[in-house]
């Protein structure tokens, strides 16, 4: 606007429907920043000047001023701006969000041709040094009048040339991964934002957010000119909805309801998905590096935001709503309640039974609150009934429902922090992001042998270079379209999307132009062999283990790392082709019962029976070590792992690959909706990610092949069963002490050299044998220089081991874990009364029948249940062993 005061007219229109409003004006003057606060009584304002302009106007050599730029913000928001930052051409404010999140907001008025190139360069690393510092508190937004002209590649409605401070302002923006909102082929409106006084239009203001925010813009406009606009300037409308995270896991606000989209929404999709792509000009351009292998898919993961965001239902959460208000006369008690209540309110709220009004609204309030508890209770009983037979005709069914109506963990914000509790968020943030940080740094330990270390670090060199004599087949071949299709079928709907908050729905349903430009994206991951930073990036949350250990212990929280769903797909495209190499080699060890086709806790649990029961029956007694492995995945040496996996016959491409992914890892812990901050993986293979596990057995995979190969162990006929693995589980069995302690001494020298930490005071040991003695042996077992304790029950693999293994313990362990849903059920059939006694409602004539009858379907009908999977698994282990 020509003059702040000429243009009042123009700017009280636009603040009408506005919350914050930026405006950069040459002739906005000193005395017109107090101006600014009388214009709208709803909104403040904050602005700067060009320092040039002298306060006092008789001293002023003309009336245009240099510069100027102002913040407007409305009176009810809580914006603050930043005063000690910026300069005289840059002003800053911070906007804090739902919880103790913020958002910043840059406002520029970058020099004009008029002013030499040096000052427009220091301007703009003004800019460069603030958004730098702020993206790491929050997100930012940066808008303003940049005086240069940008070419189309970042942007259809840009220029098709760039001048000389528009590739200085280029430079900025790829650093940065910047995007001009205003200037892409989707913003409504006129197609420049600034006519010279000879009718030429060009686009030299932006707002420019992150390029992976942009699912965030809603609207985007260049308005029109207005018979009250008296600037050369067109304004800018942003319509922008920020994510904000509330919750300690990843909260994808307006994140789609995939469960309620249509067919014919995602058929949208999907043309808007290939309709985006053809216009983004960057995609078309062949990657040859790994930074324009990120910027492309980032360009990828924000054309499947926009196009979600405009066709496809997004959630809605609302708490209010409940399925038992259907029942009966709820509703129409409830709207009677409401209209009575407003004809309280019209009256001036009088209080006591005196009024009328008042009187009929608790009367009615009465009514409908009684009706409510009736309904919820006949809900609940017609829900319980159901469950009950259930349990009569589908156990599978009941306990799915059952599980579901158990009280969920809650999540504490407390937690013990170097001796005291803290419920502070920050302190919080700051120790999960030292405890994790820890474990993902190499730590040197008393028992780790450092000549065995610098022996294989020297060979990991060593192997880098002889790599490239081998070829491996598993990356011989281009990835094809078919093979990223069979891993979209093998992964499951549903699961979280990483720091880009693509799910795999996203892609599922993206259509073939999206599947062929993923596909093109992968082969040169092939061809550069190394991944693109935004696959090295990864969330961290904290999952209880249960239980009943301390909630204030972060030892007692495991971690998952959400990576993005991108790098999964690829991933799991590798290990597809992975596992047919390792049937070839029979990889993993037949003791391995983890992460292996049909094997698992039920096979596991039924080997570690059948292999005791078997020497029970020749009274034999037998000794078994439970070692836990502490931070298993977390602790993995990456050079001895890329060792064993040269040995094992992953050479070439494929370890290349593998080893560059292991390099520039970050993760950063999300509690509360705030980020910690970023901290480099120098371990551990991470848990999340696809080929975690797989990389994992092979890391452990020699320990079992040496355990095996040795002469201790139980015999069973021809089979030799050392040890028991069920993935970083490690079970040791023997008949004698003695070989026992053997077995625990090459678990303890192999954790030596490959830098495993196994914990003594969380492992055990333990005696079977015949009859219902408890004596515990008075012999010393160690792993290394610490005891390990004796026990005499013991929770393997989802089931209870006792001494002389019989099933009463886990009865009564079953019993005890549906007794809580016996007694739902119960008091569903047989409701309490009000001001009733407790016992009272349990001395009820049926409540013993109703509760043993129940009981004894749940145990009769699981114990079925665990016997016929018991003698499927005894096929499939029958099979096993004669193949070997």
């Amino acid at each position: 606007m020509r003059g702040i005061m000429y243009g009042t007219p123009m700017l009280s229109k636009l603040l009408n429907d506005t919350d914050i409003a930026l405006i950069t004006e040459h002739w906005l003057l000193p005395e017109q920043m107090n101006f600014l606060n009388t214009i709208d009584n709803n909104f403040k304002a904050y602005g700067v000047c060009d320092a040039r302009i002298a306060l006092e106007p008789e001293n002023r050599k003309c009336n245009r001023g240099f510069a100027g730029i102002a913040f407007m913000w409305r009176k009810d928001m809580a914006v603050s701006p930043i005063l000690n930052e910026g300069n005289d051409r840059v002003v800053c404010c911070s906007v804090q969000l739902r919880g103790n999140s913020h958002m910043f907001i840059i406002g520029a008025l970058m020099p004009s041709t008029n002013v030499s190139k040096k000052v427009y360069v220091d301007t703009l690393r003004c800019v460069s040094d603030l958004y730098d510092r702020f993206s790491q508190q929050g997100h930012v937004i940066l808008m303003g009048d940049f005086n240069a002209q940008i070419n189309k590649s970042f942007g259809i409605k840009n220029h098709q040339k760039s001048n000389e401070r528009g590739k200085i302002l280029q430079t900025f923006i790829n650093e940065r991964h910047l995007i001009s909102v205003n200037s892409q082929v989707w913003t409504k409106g006129m197609s420049v934002s600034y006519v010279s006084k000879a009718g030429l239009g060009s686009l030299i203001d932006h707002v420019f957010i992150e390029n992976s925010k942009i699912d965030c813009v809603c609207d985007c406009t260049i308005l029109d000119d207005h018979y009250l606009n008296v600037s050369d300037h067109l304004p800018i409308r942003l319509r922008y909805e920020l994510p904000v995270c509330l919750s300690k896991h990843v909260c994808s606000v307006n994140s789609v309801n995939w469960k309620k989209c249509t067919a014919k929404q995602k058929l949208e999709y999907a043309q808007n998905v290939s309709r985006k792509l053809c216009e983004k000009d960057s995609l078309r351009a062949v990657a040859c590096d790994v930074h324009s292998l990120e910027n492309k898919f980032k360009n990828i993961i924000s054309c499947m935001h926009e196009a979600a965001k405009k066709t496809l239902p997004m959630k809605k959460y609302r708490s209010f709503l409940k399925p038992y208000w259907k029942y009966n006369q709820v509703k129409a008690l409830h709207a009677s309640m409401r209209e009575k209540r407003l004809l309280w309110i019209a009256e001036g709220r009088p209080r006591g039974m005196d009024s009328d009004a008042f009187r009929e609204y608790k009367l009615c309030k009465r009514m409908f609150v009684k009706e409510l508890e009736i309904a919820r209770s006949e809900y609940e009983r017609k829900q319980l009934m159901e469950l009950a037979e259930t349990a009569e005709v589908d156990v599978g069914t009941f306990y799915k429902v059952a599980r579901s109506r158990q009280v969920k963990g809650y999540e504490t914000s407390e937690l013990r922090v170097n001796g005291k509790i803290s419920r502070d968020a920050d302190v919080n943030r700051k120790a999960w992001t030292n405890h994790y940080s820890e474990l993902a740094s190499v730590i040197e330990k008393q028992h780790f042998d450092p000549v065995h270390r610098h022996q294989i670090d020297s060979a990991v060199h060593e192997l880098r270079a002889i790599s490239y004599l081998n070829a491996n087949s598993v990356c011989q071949g281009r990835i094809t379209e078919q093979e990223v299709l069979n891993a979209l079928k093998d992964m499951k709907d549903g699961k979280a999307g990483g720091h880009d908050y693509i799910v795999l729905e996203h892609i599922r349903f993206g259509g073939a132009q999206l599947l062929k430009l993923i596909t093109q994206m992968f082969n040169v991951i092939l061809e550069i062999e190394d991944y693109p930073l935004c696959f090295k990036h990864g969330i961290v949350i904290s999952l209880f283990k249960g239980g009943k250990k301390d909630r204030l212990d972060v030892n007692n929280y495991r971690d998952i790392t959400l990576t993005p769903v991108l790098q999964r797909i690829f991933e799991k495209v590798l290990y597809q082709r992975i596992s047919k190499v390792c049937t070839k080699i029979n990889f993993p060890h037949r003791l391995q019962q983890g992460f292996r086709s049909k094997c698992g806790r039920i096979t596991a649990a039924f080997t570690v029976r059948e292999a005791i029961c078997h020497h029970l029956e020749l009274n034999t007694k037998v000794y078994a070590a439970f070692l836990d492995n502490a931070k298993a995945f977390n602790s993995v040496w990456i050079n001895g792992l890329l060792f064993k996996l040269y040995n094992l016959g992953f050479n070439g491409k494929i370890w290349r690959i593998l080893a560059n992914s292991f390099e520039g890892v970050t993760s950063y812990v999300l509690y509360e909706g705030k980020k910690g901050t970023p901290y480099p993986v120098e371990q551990g293979v991470g848990q999340g990610r696809t080929l975690s596990a797989w990389l994992f057995l092979v890391m452990i995979n020699d320990l079992i092949s040496e355990l095996d190969s040795s002469s201790y162990g139980l015999n069973i006929h021809s089979l030799h069963i050392p040890a028991i693995f069920l993935a970083d589980d490690t079970l040791l069995m023997d008949c004698s002490v003695g070989n026992l302690k053997c077995l625990l001494d090459m678990v303890y020298e192999f954790s030596r050299k490959w830098r495993l930490n196994y914990n003594p005071v969380k492992s055990s040991l333990m005696q079977f044998h015949n009859g219902t003695s408890k004596h515990i042996p008075r012999t010393e077992c160690k792993l290394g220089e610490h005891a390990i304790a004796w026990v005499t029950v013991k929770e393997y693999a989802g089931i209870t081991l006792t001494s002389n293994l019989r099933c009463d313990e886990n009865i009564k362990t079953s019993c005890k874990k549906r007794e809580k849903v016996v007694e739902f059920t119960d008091k569903c059939r047989y409701p309490q009364r009000r001001n009733e006694p407790v016992y009272k409602r349990h001395t009820n004539k049926g409540y013993s029948t109703v509760t043993h009858s129940l009981r004894l379907r749940i145990v009769g009908q699981s114990y079925t249940k665990i016997r016929a999977r018991a003698r499927n698994c005894t096929k499939i282990y029958s099979k096993e062993m004669s193949r070997i």
